[in-house]
This record gives C-alpha cells, structure tokens and sequence, in this order.
C-alpha cells in the first residue's frame, strides 16, 4: 500500500539527533507513511537507518555539501505520499502528529494545501510555545499570504503539505542559505490556503551550530528574499512592518562594516515609512 505521508529528513553528520529524529516517527501511532533520510553529508546515517531494520525507511545521498534545501527536494522528488510532512535531523515529532495531520487533510478542501501547528523550542533546557501566544490569538488559517509576509511564524518541522503544490511552485529555493522554508510559504500563500493545527506536535531543539545561528547566511538570506519578493512586500505587506525589515537589515550590514550598503536599507526603511524616528538617528 502507498503512504499516506512521506516524512523527509535532511541530515548531515548528526547521527544521535538523527536516531531520535527516526524514532519519533516509527513510534506515531499512525501507520500510514515512509521516511525519506537524504544525507547531504559523509554518507554516515546509512548505519542509523540500517540499525532500525524498517521497510518505512528509504535513504538517499546527496553526495555531500548540498544544502538542506536541495536535500528537501530530493526527498520530494523521490517521495511516494500524496502530503509530505518535514522533519529536521536534530528536532523530533510528538506523539500524534502524523494522525493529527491526516485527520486535519481528510477534512479539508483540495486547496488548502498546507497545515501546520505550534511547537515546543528547546533551547539551553528552557522549553517555550511557538508561534507566540500573541499570534495565536490571531487567525492563522485560510488566506494568510499579507500575514506570513509581516514574519514568518510556520516552523518546516511543523509543516505538511500536499505534493501537488509543491510540485506546482518548484519546492525549496536552493539558492537561500537559511529562511528558504518563508520563501516557500510566502509562495505557497499565493495559490493555496493554510489550515493550523492548534496544539503543539513537534519540538525544536537549537543548538550552538544551527545554519540559523549564523549571521552572515541571516543577512545573505534576507538581502537575497526581499529582492523576490520586493514588489510583493511593497504591496501587501504594511509598510512599518516592511520598513522595520530593511531597518533591521541595514543595521545588521552596518554593524558587519558594510556601511555603504546598510546605509541604502536604511534609507529605503526612511522612504517607506517615515515615521519612526529611530531610522533617522542612524549616523
């Protein structure tokens, strides 16, 4: 029988995490799926996937140094499941996730492609609830394109998508160092609706060596987004919003001794909304 839900996990040279990662599917209660490991580093985890004996398991290599991105399509493109759900290597699923996401699926029209939900952030032992509490107290299902282009609140680990749709907006951008899965939203929002799933079914552990940790991918990867999707940020985002962005962008390339050019992304932050004071005592 086909699955259901084809679970993708990138991974590179993390094979304890990745070991948890795997267990949290195999123990969902939920029969339904496969897990696609593509290894984008030194073809290590094949002994962690060979260690688990699963005919659910299907491993593929990158041939290393690909990015996470090109590894997420891979999987993709090698899936069988008509939702594809995405898991990290250090990060894990909650009991109930899989049965939640099929459930939530099996009730919604074709084009609501996506359905995600909050999450638990790991972090130095400290657990939190993602999104904020601030924005779960906003509608966060149907058309949510203006919405997700204010801050992208939809964590990969959390996200399920119908193949479909991912096959129609081309997946990930493999071009983006980090912030690839809002560029996919952003895109995703465009054609489809996004349904939440109001309780949290995963949990995200950050670590010292997350790519999301770094800053110069940071501002590589929001120079690089903003230049996407600029005519669509100037339209339908508001303006404060979009103008605080670039601030904090122009600052970022300021404090790097770009001066140059984060002077620029401060000045477009001064064009697009005037009126907070603080973009004008940059010196």
């Amino acid at each position: 029988m086909e699955p259901l839900i084809s679970v993708v996990i990138p991974t590179k040279d993390r094979n304890e995490q990745l070991r948890r990662a795997i267990k949290s599917i195999l123990t969902q209660e939920f029969e339904e799926y496969e897990i696609i490991v593509v290894d984008d580093g030194g073809g290590t985890s094949k002994k962690i996937v060979e260690e688990f004996k699963s005919e659910k398991i299907r491993y593929f290599e990158t041939g290393g140094g690909k990015g996470a991105s090109y590894a997420r399509n891979k999987g993709i493109e090698n899936s069988r499941g008509k939702i594809i759900s995405f898991l990290d290597d250090d990060d894990e699923f909650l009991p109930g996730k899989l049965k939640k996401t099929a459930e939530a699926f099996s009730s919604l029209p074709e084009d609501w492609a996506v359905a995600f939900s909050s999450y638990l952030k790991e972090k130095n032992g400290k657990i939190s609830l993602r999104p904020s509490r601030r924005y779960l107290r906003k509608n966060l299902s149907g058309d949510i394109h203006n919405l997700i282009l204010e801050k992208n609140f939809i964590a990969t680990i959390t996200a399920s998508v119908r193949k479909e749709y991912l096959e129609k907006v081309g997946g990930f951008d493999e071009n983006l160092p980090r912030i690839n899965d809002w560029d996919l939203w952003i895109r995703l929002s465009r054609i489809c609706k996004f349904y939440f799933i109001k309780e949290p079914l995963a949990i995200q552990h950050v670590s010292k060596i997350s790519i999301s940790t770094n800053e110069e991918y940071n501002i590589l990867s929001h120079k690089l987004l903003f230049q996407k999707h600029w005519d669509d940020f100037m339209k339908n985002c508001r303006n404060s919003v979009f103008a605080y962005r670039l601030y904090l962008l122009g600052k970022s390339l300021i404090k790097k001794g770009k001066k140059k050019e984060g002077y620029e992304y401060i000045r477009k932050a001064r064009k697009i909304y005037p009126f907070n004071i603080r973009y004008w005592l940059v010196r």
